[in-house]
């Protein structure tokens, strides 16, 4: 059995003394060729040896094993990049007792020398400046070799790292065969863990802002039986940078914090200070309450939240606002016996689909007018084909005044009145954008801005597919249409996209597009929220919306109704149905609405004036 270095062996299998399999895993328990022999120890196994990842431990003396047979293998896994980095200079190194001003250095630090020797730290005389410097020098070792090397002055805090070494945590073959590890934030942190009793413990060679590699090149040697880490760094804004990555690396379900936080309820009895402190690390605590205090912060490491999971406590608010209130019933468009059909809210995405002249684009001016005006939204569009924007706004101007866009039958003071409305609450994005990156960008600039709440893209294939190598247009357009509802979930808004159909085949003599013809993939009816078709019976002058797919009953339902379309204005306007007999339906249109809305609310003419009885108004 060779010792490497700080009680770490390699080993042979025919040195584990008394070895046996562990039931249902491929790991043996032996007795420790260390301690074996001491008074203190029973007749019984109390080391184990992991044959998968070749690293042991005793639990009695904390002796850790490295298996002759998987040594060379981890070495050369651990050292495979070894070349790029030059050895560090050892010959100025000092293992002798320490000089005076480094000795008061860590009796300051309330640790014993002894602890500061076994963790393998030296010193040496080093010219700074233009004189020569007692330094204190922190080794990271692995496997018994120096890697790198930390330089400190005893007297003040300068810090410099031997140059064009190689990371390596300090103590990192103190994880060796553990199943649970510490790690901190410097090495003085360990130092005083060790002093504490815990010697378990690593830190990054160079703080908290050191290279992750060093970790990471470590997880199938060194960490490969780690089970638990209990980060218990700075909570500084670099220190929380290096936690996030410790979870990421190890996974936060395997990780706990300390926050050095010692507030016990009753420790009198124990002869424990019962005041509460909060320290900024380890050796401070050390100082300030004793290792009794770190045991007591280790002991009460907390469980962060796993990341991208959302629990109960996290959404109760809103929970108890739908219990006590209701579910949220939108906002109407104000189209007259259209409210129990479709309705928008925040965090919702409705395609609008139809074949040209049906009148989509049209419809959806009206919407989003309507909602302005009436919740006080404001709109963000993408609208190519409304081009130039001026004539996009001559449609929004006859929709929200009621009147044809003519200054004959519109009065001055009423365009003026419309056009300071539409300055300041609706916006155009420019139709030379292409990626959907760009149109989400512009958007969000004008959310954080001017609080945009409903965004309008019309029409969908203006948008560019992404470049994706192998992946289809339906695969590229399910991902944009990823990408839009996140950005709506992510801003709580309110998103419409109308799409075009594909062209109807030679078999197809109807007017009528499904929810399965919507052009290019079907993922616009499974990412939608509500899909709205609209199409135009010329016989009847009348246009049909159908809700094909409703995600939530409170906002809408499955179904169709008719409109009529007033072509001075630009208003839809809702009709008052009548059955006929089993196979026809009398449509009759409600007077139009021709009311400028900015003075008052918008009208819902006969709103009230029906006999359906399951409308929701």
């Amino acid at each position: 059995m060779k010792e490497l270095r700080n009680n770490i062996h390699v080993i042979s299998f025919s040195e584990m003394t008394n070895a046996r399999k562990e039931a249902r895993s491929n790991k043996y328990t032996f007795k420790c060729p260390v301690c074996k022999d001491e008074v203190h120890h029973n007749k019984g196994n109390n080391a184990v040896m992991d044959m998968d990842t070749g690293m042991g431990k005793c639990f009695s003396c904390g002796a850790k094993f490295i298996l002759d047979t998987k040594y060379e293998e981890w070495c050369a896994e651990h050292l495979k990049d070894s070349k790029n980095y030059k050895a560090p200079e050892l010959s100025k190194l000092i293992d002798s007792s320490f000089p005076t001003d480094i000795t008061e250095f860590f009796k300051k630090r309330g640790v014993s020398l002894k602890t500061v020797h076994d963790l393998g730290v030296k010193w040496c005389v080093r010219t700074y400046g233009t004189k020569e410097e007692h330094w204190i020098a922190y080794p990271s070792y692995h496997n018994g070799e120096i890697f790198c090397i930390q330089y400190r002055s005893p007297k003040e805090k300068k810090f410099f790292m031997s140059v064009g070494t190689k990371p390596m945590p300090f103590n990192a073959d103190a994880a060796i065969g553990e199943e649970t590890i510490i790690i901190v934030e410097g090495q003085n942190d360990v130092i005083a863990m060790q002093e504490a009793g815990f010697s378990n413990v690593i830190s990054p060679c160079n703080g908290c802002e050191s290279k992750m590699s060093q970790f990471e090149e470590l997880m199938n040697s060194n960490f490969a039986s780690v089970k638990h880490v209990v980060f218990a760094g700075d909570t500084d804004e670099a220190g929380l940078k290096f936690r996030k990555a410790i979870f990421k690396l190890f996974g936060e379900a395997r990780c706990s914090v300390c926050d050095w936080e010692y507030n016990p309820t009753s420790n009198e009895d124990l002869g424990i200070s019962s005041e509460a402190y909060a320290a900024k690390d380890a050796n401070e605590m050390l100082l300030e309450r004793g290792p009794e205090a770190i045991e007591w912060c280790i002991a009460h490491a907390w469980e962060p939240k796993i990341e991208n999971v959302e629990m109960v406590s996290d959404t109760e608010a809103a929970l108890d606002a739908y219990y006590e209130e209701g579910m949220p019933k939108g906002y109407s468009a104000k189209i007259q016996r259209m409210d129990h059909l479709v309705r928008f809210a925040p965090d919702m995405m409705h395609v609008v689909t139809g074949y040209p002249g049906c009148g989509k684009s049209t419809w959806v001016c009206q919407i989003a007018s309507s909602l302005s005006i009436n919740y006080h939204w404001k709109v963000a569009y993408f609208s190519p084909e409304n081009f130039p924007v001026a004539r996009h706004l001559t449609q929004m101007v006859k929709a929200i005044t009621g009147k044809p866009f003519d200054k004959m039958k519109m009065p001055k003071m009423e365009y003026e009145n419309c056009k300071n409305y539409l300055q300041d609450n609706i916006y155009h994005i420019s139709g030379n954008l292409a990626a959907i990156e760009d149109i989400l960008h512009a958007a969000e600039q004008l959310i954080i801005r001017h609080d945009i709440k409903l965004l309008v893209l019309d029409p969908f294939n203006y948008i560019d597919l992404p470049t994706i190598p192998g992946a289809n247009d339906t695969q590229k357009i399910s991902m944009v249409l990823k990408l839009i509802v996140l950005f709506t979930h992510k801003w709580h808004i309110q998103t419409i996209i109308v799409a075009h159909p594909r062209k109807p085949g030679n078999d197809n003599k109807s007017n009528k597009p499904s929810e399965f013809d919507i052009a290019g993939s079907q993922d616009f009816l499974n990412k939608a929220d509500e899909v709205l078709i609209l199409y135009r019976d010329t016989t009847k002058n009348l246009t049909f919306v159908r809700n094909a797919k409703c995600r939530y009953s409170e906002l809408g339902q499955l179904g169709t109704i008719a409109l009529s379309y007033n072509p001075s204005n630009g208003r839809f306007q809702g009709c008052k149905e009548e059955q006929i007999n089993d196979k026809e339906m009398l449509y009759t249109p409600l007077p139009w609405d021709t009311s400028d809305w900015l003075t008052g609310n918008v009208k819902q003419l006969e709103m009230f004036d029906t006999e359906d009885s399951d409308l929701p108004f």
